[in-house]
């Protein structure tokens, strides 16, 4: 995850010196950022800490035959 997020990192980190650097800078990155994140936001999470989740994609089941 950390990977995926580098070309965004100064964006979200704040590494400008000014708001007119962060102005200036390539703003495609944060119509990028947005999106992911408000998609993110806008879909259905699990209760991770109160219901199991499970560790196999969809349609594979865990017939171990034991």
């Amino acid at each position: 995850m950390n990977a995926a997020l580098v070309p965004f990192l100064p964006y979200w980190l704040g590494a400008f010196d000014s708001a007119e650097d962060a102005a200036a800078a390539d703003q495609q990155p944060v119509g990028e950022l947005q999106l992911i994140f408000d998609a993110w936001a806008d879909e259905s999470h699990p209760e991770w800490c109160t219901a199991a989740a499970d560790p196999l994609p969809a349609g594979v089941s865990n017939a171990t035959g034991s």
